[in-house]
C-alpha cells in the first residue's frame, strides 16, 4: 500500500508544482509496479482506493486511471523521450529486473535501510520514518498550493492517510514503529479530510481486516502478493511477507497440507530462481491467543550447499534484533527452519538487510 500511495501522492505532487511554476512541458505518471491484474491481491490498497474513491453509476472510481507496469512500455519511453527521468518511493534499491533503470533515476524517497546506490540521483530522502508516504506529505505541506488542493480534494488526503495508518499499526506505540514525522503528517491529513479520532480509528479497522483477509488466496497468489527480491554477491534472496499463519486452526498448513504447501514453496524458487528464499507471516490473534505475533520461515534453493545453508540458517538464527526461538527444521520446513518472531516490531526493514548481511559473508557465487 506505502509503495502505490507514495507514488500517486509524490507525482501529483510534482504535477502541481509544475503548474505553480508554469512548466507545461513535463509530465508525471504515478507508475504501479505490479501489473494490474495483481492489484486484486492487495486487498488493503484496493479497500483503501474504493473507499476514498468509490465507484458509482456516475463514476467508475480511480482504478481505471492508474497506469501499471504491464500498460507501459518503458524501453519505448525513454528510447523516443531522451530527458526521461524516474524517482522511486518506498525502495532505494532496484529489483533486478529493473536494473537497467538505474542511470535514469533522479530522485529516491523512501524509509528503509539507506544502501547508497545510483549516484545520479539528484534528490534523496533516505529516513527511518514509519511509513514513505509520511516523507512525501512532508513535501506537501511545505507548498501552500498544495495544501489548497488538498483542501480542495479531502478525500485526498484520506487516501494519504491510509498507509501512514497501516505502517504505523495506527500509531500503536507497542511496535515502534511511529516517528515524529508520521504524527505531524498524520495531523496535518486529518486536519483537512475532516475525520474525527473515531472515523480515523474505523478506518484502520476496515484496513486491517482487508488485509488479513487471505485464506481465498493460492499459495502461489500469497507469495507474490508482497514480494520483493535482490541479487547479492551473486546470490538471488526473494521474501515474501503474508499477513496470515502456518500452524493452528484454519490456517494456512491445514488449508493445504504440509506437502502441497512445500511443493508451492519449492514451485516458487523455481519460478524466481532463489538461492534463498524467505516468508515472513503476521497476524493478529484474539488477545487470548497470543495478541499479534510474527513468524520467519528461510529455507535455500537447490544451488545452495548444505554446508552453506547451515551456515545461513545458523546466522540468522543468532540475529539478536529479530529474537527467533523454537526454530523447527526438517518435515514440512524441509531445506530451511521456522522460527517464532520474538521482536514483532522487526519487519523486512530488519530481516532483509540481516540476510543481505549474511549472504554478502559468503563466497561470491560467480566465484565458486
Amino acid at each position: 500500500m506505502d509503495s502505490v500511495v507514495s507514488s500517486l501522492s509524490l507525482a501529483y505532487l510534482l504535477h502541481l508544482q509544475n503548474i505553480h511554476t508554469k512548466n507545461l512541458k513535463t509530465s508525471h505518471i504515478p507508475l504501479i509496479n505490479i501489473p494490474r491484474s495483481d492489484l486484486s491481491l492487495r486487498t488493503e490498497i484496493t479497500h483503501a482506493l474504493n473507499v476514498t474513491y468509490p465507484t458509482s453509476s456516475t463514476s467508475e472510481g480511480i482504478l481505471p486511471a492508474l497506469t501499471f507496469m504491464d500498460e507501459i512500455d518503458l524501453k519505448s519511453l525513454i528510447e523516443n523521450n531522451k530527458n526521461t527521468t524516474i524517482s522511486i518511493t518506498d525502495h532505494n534499491r532496484l529489483s533486478p529486473s529493473q536494473e537497467w533503470l538505474a542511470p535514469y533515476i533522479t530522485r529516491i524517497i523512501d524509509h528503509h535501510q539507506n544502501e547508497h546506490l545510483y549516484s545520479n540521483v539528484l534528490e534523496r530522502i533516505i529516513e527511518p520514518v514509519g511509513s514513505c508516504t509520511s516523507l512525501v506529505v512532508k513535501l506537501w505541506q511545505k507548498n501552500s498550493f498544495c495544501t489548497a488542493e488538498l483542501m480542495n480534494e479531502p478525500n485526498l488526503s484520506t487516501l494519504f492517510l491510509t498507509p501512514i495508518l497501516i505502517d504505523t499499526v495506527n500509531f500503536n506505540i507497542t511496535f515502534d514503529r511511529t516517528k515524529p514525522m508520521d504524527i505531524s503528517s498524520r495531523n496535518y491529513l486529518k486536519s483537512i479530510s475532516g475525520m474525527t479520532n473515531e472515523s480515523m480509528n474505523n478506518l484502520f479497522e476496515e484496513l486491517q481486516t482487508a488485509k488479513f483477509s487471505l485464506d481465498r488466496l493460492s499459495s502461489r497468489d500469497l507469495l507474490r502478493k508482497d514480494y520483493k527480491d535482490v541479487i547479492v554477491n551473486g546470490y538471488k534472496l526473494g521474501i515474501s511477507s503474508v499477513t496470515w499463519y502456518l500452524q493452528g486452526s484454519k490456517g494456512w498448513l491445514e488449508r493445504d497440507g504440509s506437502d502441497q504447501l512445500w511443493n508451492d514453496i519449492e514451485s516458487w524458487t523455481k519460478e524466481n530462481h532463489l538461492d534463498v528464499g524467505a516468508l515472513m507471516t503476521a497476524y493478529e490473534f484474539p488477545l487470548n491467543e497470543g495478541g499479534f505475533q510474527r513468524f520467519l520461515w528461510v529455507w535455500c534453493g537447490n544451488n545452495i550447499s548444505k554446508s552453506q545453508c547451515e551456515f545461513i540458517l545458523n546466522e540468522i538464527e543468532k540475529n539478536s534484533t529479530l529474537k527467533l526461538t523454537n526454530g523447527i527444521s526438517g518435515g514440512w520446513v524441509k531445506h530451511g527452519k521456522f522460527w517464532i518472531q520474538k521482536n514483532i516490531t522487526a519487519s523486512r526493514k530488519q530481516i532483509s538487510p540481516a540476510l543481505v548481511d549474511i549472504l554478502k559473508s559468503l563466497p561470491s557465487k560467480s566465484k565458486s
